[in-house]
């Protein structure tokens, strides 16, 4: 889904793309934590300054400490799984991940990755398909605008919104139900950082009460 549009300054401001929080995913497919830069930055320079001990003479008797301390720096970097929500086991969550990999995996990557240098026209006029994770722009609209954009492809959606854009996103409404596309959508979400999870449901229950 290449939806467009700018960015709030909620969202200028939680956008993991601008370097806040850095990303480590763990195993394939599997859930992704994100730990704030700060924190890798601290680590690092605590690692550094451990390796610059082991530069100066070391006195008998002071080796362990300094291994201690340099211990201590590098397991300061593991993930903080706190940050981020992770997918759920069981068969819900088994068979919205067969729907993804059946009808999205192709485009957006198994990793909700999306494709290569997504930002910019292709070849073939067209932009190539965006990441469904936290780098991409999917958490900006509301429920009922993606799942209006799945069931019936980019183009006609824009076309009804003015907007100047050629969309490549084809439209679903004959291959998926509503419910079959609400559990891809329940897929995708649960893998971004909590704070963007909570400002896209924010925004998915305005839209609706309206």
């Amino acid at each position: 889904m290449e939806l467009g549009g700018g960015q709030s300054s909620d969202e200028r401001q939680h956008d993991v793309g601008n370097g806040a929080f850095r990303p480590l995913a763990c195993g394939a497919g599997s859930a992704r934590y994100f730990i704030p830069r700060e924190i890798h930055l601290l680590s690092m320079i605590t690692v550094c300054r451990r390796m610059q001990a082991f530069r100066s003479p070391i006195k008998c008797g002071s080796t362990w400490p300094f291994l201690v301390n340099l211990l201590v720096g590098l397991f300061a970097q593991l993930p903080l799984a706190a940050v981020a929500f992770e997918h759920t086991s069981g068969p819900e969550t088994e068979l919205a991940r067969e729907l993804y990999l059946d009808h999205c995996e192709a485009c957006h990557g198994v990793d909700l990755e999306g494709q290569a240098d997504w930002r910019n026209v292709g070849a073939n006029g067209l932009y190539p398909a965006p990441p469904h994770d936290e780098t991409g722009h999917t958490w900006h609209h509301d429920d009922a605008m993606l799942t209006n954009y799945i069931t019936r492809g980019g183009q006609a959606v824009l076309d009804d919104m003015g907007v100047a854009f050629t969309s490549g996103m084809p439209g679903f409404s004959s291959v998926l139900s509503d419910q079959e596309i609400k559990s891809i959508l329940n897929y995708i979400k649960p893998t971004w950082p909590k704070h963007i999870y909570e400002i896209q449901s924010q925004r998915s229950n305005a839209v609706a009460l309206e």
